[in-house]
């Protein structure tokens, strides 16, 4: 399995050193990285999540235009450009000695390394940048000037340390398809675990100079899918079934880990990895040696961090069993966690009836193989859960319909069944599944009335 390797991409900054750059080499060659990391405490104060506060000017930052509210994460931060440079995630180049202290933010955009220059402020846990858009020079000072410079105002959300203490979300179980047969079902976001159909002549290799690879991997990054089938067939009529993932850092576990590892052995052994290889391995491949199930921990490349498992074949049509849950980002909800007033071991004898038949009616729906006829079952099942007021059972089913319009039509009637029910808190749950902006907010109106 190929993870991880060397980097070739040199200086992705482009900068030359400045002088607090160069004593930090120094101070790492006779006192190692402790000692650097005790002179220079932002290299660990700035790692972490942090949430927008207020922003003043173009709103220009790592590619995308920001706003208040918009959370950044900062997961490597160096005194060197290019040092422990890591293809996909953001690199933070500081020189905390300057008088104001500096930074240079890199990204990956477009088969491309852009670095932005700017300015930073530490405060405990309030974080100010002043940065130029793309290839404008470093501002002067801390102002906004339209086209040249804005102004982010920042919170931090938790340490690097304390994102790893968090729960595992839902488990969720997937099988990705042969897109020679089922081409809507061999391409899967993890974070919303949607699938996405495969366009025909769309095929990513292991290898990065197989014909058409550049092309497959970019569709993955415009589309933001993480896992892509990969299913192959021998001259000898062997068939080889294994995952391709798209910008994902993987690092194969003992099985055991599943059950044992915390979301902070995860984080930590998944963040410790970046720290080691020069950079994450564009295609890796999630396979096993015949033994199941093949336990992964895994990082996407907009930084979910999980363990993911390959569970088993499928032969008719041909796929790939997965199941994988990934640690809780700071201030999100388990959506399909179970609540104590929804397990069915709570409720009444007849109640406890019918929520098993709910989980059979499930079971039996997601074996469909119609894509339609499935989504209309589960819209079925979703809705009369609700009415019930099982919001467990409704949220799974919800989760499972893979045509966005006819799910965000289920989980508007969903939400409302629960909101009868009295079950409000539930019922804004289910509302914000829906992915279209105006039946969201019209379904949020309602329920805020």
């Amino acid at each position: 399995m190929q993870q991880a390797g060397t980097s070739t991409t040199g200086n992705a900054g482009g900068d030359k050193k400045t002088p607090d750059q160069g004593s930090a080499q120094q101070s790492e060659g006779a006192g190692g990285q402790n000692e650097t990391l005790g002179l220079y405490p932002d290299l660990t104060n700035l790692k972490g999540e942090w949430e927008i506060v207020s922003v003043e000017g173009d709103g220009d930052f790592q590619w995308q235009a920001r706003k208040a509210g918009d959370r950044i994460y900062i997961p490597i931060v160096s005194l060197q450009a290019g040092a422990d440079q890591t293809l996909y995630r953001p690199h933070y180049t500081i020189s905390p000695l300057k008088t104001p202290k500096e930074v240079d933010v890199t990204s990956w955009l477009d088969n491309l390394f852009v670095t932005q220059h700017g300015l930073y402020q530490l405060e405990g846990d309030k974080l100010t940048l002043c940065m130029a858009p793309y290839q404008e020079p470093r501002p002067k000072q801390f102002a906004t000037v339209p086209g040249k410079s804005t102004l982010f105002v920042l919170k931090r959300i938790a340490s690097q340390d304390e994102l790893a203490e968090r729960p595992f979300g839902p488990v969720f179980e997937r099988v990705l398809t042969d897109p020679q047969s089922v081409r809507e079902r061999a391409a899967l976001n993890l974070g919303s675990s949607e699938f996405i159909a495969l366009p025909a002549g769309i095929e990513l290799k292991t290898r990065n100079d197989s014909p058409g690879y550049r092309e497959a991997l970019n569709w993955t990054r415009v589309n933001q899918m993480d896992l892509v089938t990969s299913i192959t067939l021998a001259a000898n009529g062997r068939i080889s079934r294994a995952l391709l993932g798209a910008d994902l850092l993987v690092i194969p576990v003992a099985n055991e880990q599943w059950d044992k590892a915390t979301s902070r052995d995860v984080v930590l052994q998944l963040n410790r990895a970046i720290q080691e290889f020069g950079f994450i391995s564009e295609a890796p491949e999630l396979t096993t040696d015949g033994t199941l199930p093949a336990t992964f921990f895994i990082q996407t490349r907009n930084n979910l961090n999980g363990i993911l498992q390959i569970t088993g074949f499928t032969g008719n049509p041909r796929g790939v069993k997965i199941r994988y849950k990934l640690v809780q980002n700071a201030g999100s909800k388990t959506a399909a966690a179970p609540s104590p007033t929804s397990d069915a071991s709570t409720k009444a004898p007849d109640v406890g009836a019918r929520a098993a038949d709910l989980q059979a009616r499930l079971v039996a729906a997601e074996q469909i193989m119609s894509f339609s006829e499935r989504d209309k079952a589960l819209a079925i099942i979703a809705q009369d859960a609700a009415r019930d007021g099982d919001a467990t059972i409704a949220h799974r089913a919800l989760d499972k319909i893979t045509a966005f319009t006819a799910r965000d039509a289920a989980a508007l009637e969903a939400a409302r069944a629960l909101a009868k029910a009295g079950q409000r808190a539930d019922a804004i749950e289910l509302a914000k599944m829906i992915t279209s902006f105006v039946e969201r907010d019209k379904a949020l109106k309602e329920l805020a009335q």
